[in-house]
């Protein structure tokens, strides 16, 4: 099955190896990410898979954890049933903005009871549902329910899905306090990454119908 892949990060798509290739990167845009899904249906996909990072909801879910949802949700009320999976359930939020306080994580997860959330799944999964394709969602938990991230952390990705590494160190000059944080959270994404690339290509590997190493 020829699959339409998307990424917030490029970074996510380099996970998934060969596989991951072609990927399109929305860079946390949502906008992007439903473009991009669009131009992956133009081309000849016959399902669509978002892969990457979410945050967490739920304080069952740590840090590293694969998370396959059965549904997303959004703040205004749309859902999208996603394909089956083994070992699928849970509810992803797709939220059009940076979701960067533990307060907020909250508010969200009370006015909605899903477990995680990200930027891309709701924007892939609308243009996948409008085309009549199967959606498939495939994530790394890469923070904790109870966690903000530190400000250091807001606004590094460029709209090209990599990291603005300068940019991050100049904030960080401002603020050291944060050292701290974004270290944590360098380790957190670290283990969400190495997730996409086992199990998360395995599974995308299992829906292309390959096997061997990508």
């Amino acid at each position: 099955m020829r699959l339409g892949i998307v990424c917030g990060l490029r970074s996510e798509a380099a996970a998934l190896g060969k596989v991951g290739q072609g990927a399109a990167i929305s860079g946390a845009d949502t906008a992007r990410a439903y473009e991009g899904t669009r131009r992956l249906i133009a081309e000849g996909a016959e399902a669509v898979v978002s892969v990457g990072l979410a945050g967490a909801l739920t304080r069952g879910l740590q840090a590293g954890a694969l998370f396959l949802p059965a549904r997303v949700v959004t703040e205004t009320g749309e859902a999208f049933e996603a394909a089956s999976l083994p070992g699928q359930e849970g509810t992803l939020l797709g939220s059009d903005e940076l979701v960067v306080s533990a307060a907020h994580k909250r508010r969200l997860q009370e006015a909605s009871g899903a477990d995680a959330v990200d930027m891309e799944s709701h924007a892939a999964a609308r243009a996948a549902s409008e085309a009549g394709l199967p959606f498939y969602v495939i994530r790394a938990i890469s923070d904790d329910a109870g966690q903000s991230l530190p400000a250091a952390a807001r606004g590094a990705v460029t709209p090209d899905g990599d990291v603005d590494t300068w940019r991050t160190v100049l904030r960080l000059l401002r603020r050291p306090q944060d050292l701290p944080a974004m270290l944590r959270l360098g380790q957190q994404a670290s283990l969400g990454h190495e997730t996409l690339r086992s199990a998360g290509r395995d599974i995308v590997l299992s829906l292309t119908g390959e096997t061997g190493p990508q």
